[in-house]
């Protein structure tokens, strides 16, 4: 009886011990940032959402239009609302914002990265986890709950 509840007590400590060192890893790093101007296109792995992935799959989700507002006002009000949500800023350029969320359990970290399009005033997004495959749709829904807000 003994040897089950310690086989028990390793099967139970073992995963959570896995998950905390995700966690510590995905805080090693940083956003992708831009390659030749744009948003870099999204890894093979269903944690993440770009606007400018050059075809339609399941990583793609649609830009915010922007229409009226000058680069900087676009990013000043993006920046406001991913505040309110949680993030921190961690670069701020003219036509490019990124910045980090942290979960509360494990503190896993996802980067969103923002790039105002001047020439078609769209404001283009990248949301990625650091680590792990799935992200149980967290990104999109960040995503989404910006451009509902903005």
């Amino acid at each position: 009886m003994k040897k089950i509840y310690i086989v028990g007590l390793i099967l139970l400590i073992l995963p959570i011990l896995f998950f905390g060192y995700l966690g510590f890893q995905s805080q090693q790093g940083k956003a992708a940032g831009l390659v030749d101007g744009k948003l870099q296109a999204c890894p093979n792995t269903p944690n993440c959402v770009c606007s400018e992935t050059k075809i339609p799959d399941e990583h793609f989700i649609e830009p915010l239009n922007t229409a009226g507002l000058s680069s900087q006002e676009a990013l000043s009000k993006v920046k406001s609302i991913i505040s309110k949500m949680g993030a921190e800023v961690t670069t701020q350029e003219e036509d490019y914002l990124a910045a980090t969320f942290t979960s509360d359990l494990f503190k896993y970290v996802d980067d969103i990265e923002m790039r105002f399009d001047k020439e078609n005033n769209l404001l283009h997004f990248r949301s990625a986890s650091r680590v792990g495959k799935s992200d149980f749709g967290v990104n999109r829904e960040r995503v989404e709950a910006i451009r509902t807000e903005f």
